[in-house]
């Protein structure tokens, strides 16, 4: 029985957690025989119990790890109670999504490091430690650099999820040849609703994002751009609504616009990130800020209109064919309504585009099944 810590993911964040769940989804189909083990950190109890997770016999109080007591625990009783110590782990996964690069910074890469990469192997070389397939990069200073060579000599295996992000992780020295491009693997989970949902008055899924502000001298540009987007499809009866992907500050960006819009529309909050994809796959157009949110459509065939705040949004679009459905929320307004009613009246523009999207979906899943039978054969081969 293997211990799969999984690090990098983080409750409330929707995308987060449908890697999570993404990665349960493969190793229960895979035979693999694995523990999954959270860091109580990653979520309270009663979400990581959802995924039947083991709690990493980590808690930190006052920058000590008060955990290391449930060593003395009895391996018996350890087991009974869900709790795997440190020591006790086989592999580390990655899922981090994005948070290696200038953004940022080389101290948190390095906090990163010495958390839970630093010396993981000692002594154990059938340990394994993989960085599942995520944007990387720009690595700009020597300090960064530095850093992260750290981390790529540690690692297995390495994905960097477009080829940008490759590139940079290629530019540091001494990279290693455990480097591989992979896209992001939740393309490869296909969850239905868990609750009866109409979707009569739900065509148009708008899901914005808080960090197009935080990431970017915004002024008030992102907001605008999405109110008069929602007005649009209200006014043209494309049966918009707002979907909720994170927590609090994207609910409450969510209010702010239809608030700007002006219209009354409905605003969905689903419990788990499986129903947030399968809702987006109900949907006939996508209008999404988050990441995942277009990966959900993308990998469901159901045509997107995106805003981004980093290169691993051009690079998802361009995976799909599709780079010119990337919108700049300062000066494509007047461009973005002009496709989105072309899409919306789902005729020839709209069959084109789906058409096109299912053909890049079949050969982005083609790679994340490769992606996973070599993590197979690195966790096999210890």
């Amino acid at each position: 029985m293997l211990n799969i810590e999984v690090r990098g993911i983080g409750f409330p964040n929707k995308g987060a957690e449908l890697m999570l769940a993404a990665i349960c989804h493969k190793l229960k189909r895979s035979g693999i025989k694995a523990r999954i083990v959270l860091p109580p950190s990653t979520a309270p109890y009663e979400q990581r119990a959802l995924y039947q997770a083991h709690q990493l016999a980590e808690f930190k109080k006052f920058g000590l790890n008060v955990g290391a007591i449930f060593r003395v625990v009895p391996t018996a009783i350890r087991r009974h109670l869900g709790i795997v110590l440190k020591s006790e782990i086989d592999v580390i996964l990655d899922a981090s999504g994005f948070a290696y690069g200038d953004q940022w910074g080389a101290v948190k890469v390095r906090q990163r490091f010495n958390a839970y990469m630093r010396g993981f192997k000692n002594g154990k070389s059938s340990r394994r430690l993989i960085l599942m397939p995520q944007a990387l990069g720009p690595f700009s200073d020597e300090a960064i650099k530095r850093e992260m060579a750290k981390i790529l000599q540690a690692a297995d295996l390495v994905f960097a999820r477009d080829p940008e992000s490759l590139e940079h992780v290629e530019g540091i020295k001494n990279c290693s040849g455990n480097v591989f491009q992979a896209p992001d693997f939740t393309n490869l989970i296909q969850p239905v609703y868990s609750q009866t949902i109409d979707m009569k008055d739900k065509r148009v899924c708008f899901i914005p994002n808080a960090k197009m502000m935080e990431m970017k001298q915004d002024e008030g540009h992102y907001l605008s751009f999405m109110a008069q987007l929602l007005r649009q499809a209200h006014e043209a009866d494309l049966k918009p609504f707002v979907l909720v992907h994170e927590g609090r500050k994207d609910s409450q960006l969510a209010e702010d616009i239809i608030t700007e819009a002006g219209c009354d529309v409905p605003v969905i909050k689903p419990d788990t990130a499986t129903d947030v994809k399968a809702l987006i796959g109900m949907s006939k157009l996508v209008v999404s800020s988050r990441f995942h949110g277009l990966v959900s459509a993308l990998s469901q065939n159901v045509p997107v209109m995106a805003t981004g705040w980093s290169h691993k949004y051009r690079q998802l679009l361009s995976d799909y064919g599709i780079e010119d459905l990337l919108f700049d929320e300062k000066k494509d307004l007047g461009v973005a309504k002009e496709k989105m009613l072309l899409l919306g009246d789902g005729g020839e523009e709209y069959r084109r585009i789906k058409t096109l999207i299912a053909e890049y979906a079949g050969h982005e899943k083609q790679k994340s099944e490769a992606m996973w039978q070599r993590i197979f054969s690195v966790m096999e081969n210890k």
